[in-house]
């Protein structure tokens, strides 16, 4: 029998925080992608990141 939960990959995330948006990276899956600074664009970003082992969060104000 298989096992069938899927495995999760462990990244490191790097947010550059600005007025109006925020720029993503995640460094070892090299994707780059940016969101807008709401709660609608921070809601969207926890989405697309609750699929991932989260080691480590770097935030930078722009």
């Amino acid at each position: 029998m298989t096992n069938l939960k899927k495995r999760r990959t462990m990244v490191n995330v790097g947010v550059d925080v600005g007025k109006w948006f925020l720029d993503i990276c995640l460094y070892e899956k090299d994707l780059h992608w940016q969101v807008e600074n709401t709660q609608a664009g921070i809601k969207k970003l926890l989405e697309r990141l609750a699929c991932y082992v989260l080691v480590s969060i770097k935030i930078t104000l722009g």
